[in-house]
Parts: structure tokens; C-alpha cells; sequence
């Protein structure tokens, strides 16, 4: 596919924007409510000092936000780093440091194992799935309701 598997959720919302792309139990979205969260996401790792060629890890069970960060790294560029959970903590702060990580984002369950390897770990943000002390809520990277368009466009495809 032309321009990678990054442009191809946003080339979806646009053949077929109110299709179901996504469920994950009682929550859904459509290939163009998907994508606009996925932009808004893009836009909010940019703001936060991302930058095309860093490196964005995630470190979460099998949760729609790991999909979400995955596509708004691939369509910036930003090399996505997807963790084992079931490694140790000594093993994830290996990985972590060895791929230079910017932005770690984590799930409640793995937030204690992180903590303890933080101090050791070059991070610059830290980003929970739930609210954490210390951490920067996924709610100021998710979508924020406000429908706002992409800032650029590739084609027909908006990223």
C-alpha cells in the first residue's frame, strides 16, 4: 500500500467513515471516530515534543489505546515500541533505555513495576491509562471531543 499502514485507518474513514472499525466490550468506533481520536492523539505527541525517528513505547494488556498510539506513531513517524508485559521490571528498563524512549505510556497494571525501574529509565513523559500521580493522564492525549480536522494532508488521505 502507497504510504504505509499508517495512512490506511485514515484512507478507511474515508471509503467507509460510519463502519465499525473497532470494539473492544460495551465501546465501539467507527473507522471515522476512530481516526479522529488517532489524530488528535498525533497532534498531542507532537505538541508534547515528539518528534518523527523518536521513539514512543507502550506497555498495556490488550486495550483499544495500544491500536490508537500504534497508528498516531505510524502516521508521525515516531518509531512505536510495543512492551511485553510479562517481562520483569529489570528487563522492561533494558528495553527501555536501550530504544531511547520518549513517552512510555502504561496501564494501571504495570504503572507499580514502572515506578520502581523510573529512576534508572531516560523517559521524558510518562502517560497512564487511568489517573496516576506522576503521570500524564491518556485523556490529554485521547480524543477530546472536539471533532477538529487533522493539521495535514497527504494526499487525499488526512494525517
Amino acid at each position: 500500500m502507497k504510504g504505509g499502514i499508517g495512512l490506511w485507518l485514515s484512507r478507511r474513514a474515508l471509503m467507509t467513515p460510519n463502519r465499525e472499525a473497532l470494539v473492544f466490550g460495551d465501546r465501539s468506533w467507527t473507522y471515522a471516530s476512530w481516526n479522529a481520536e488517532v489524530q488528535h492523539v498525533r497532534r498531542s505527541l507532537k505538541e508534547g515534543g515528539v518528534c518523527a525517528g523518536d521513539r514512543v513505547a507502550v506497555l498495556t494488556l490488550n486495550e483499544p489505546e495500544f491500536l490508537t498510539l500504534a497508528f498516531a506513531c505510524w502516521q508521525s513517524g515516531v518509531v512505536f515500541v510495543p512492551l511485553n508485559f510479562r517481562l520483569t521490571g529489570r528487563e522492561l528498563g533494558y528495553i527501555i533505555s536501550d530504544a531511547g524512549v520518549h513517552t512510555l505510556l502504561c496501564g494501571p497494571e504495570f504503572a507499580d513495576t514502572v515506578d520502581e525501574i523510573r529512576e534508572e529509565i531516560p523517559v521524558r513523559r510518562y502517560v497512564s491509562l487511568q489517573p496516576r500521580e506522576n503521570w500524564d493522564p491518556w485523556s490529554e492525549l485521547g480524543d477530546d471531543g472536539s471533532g477538529e480536522g487533522p493539521e495535514e494532508e497527504i494526499g487525499r488521505a488526512h494525517v
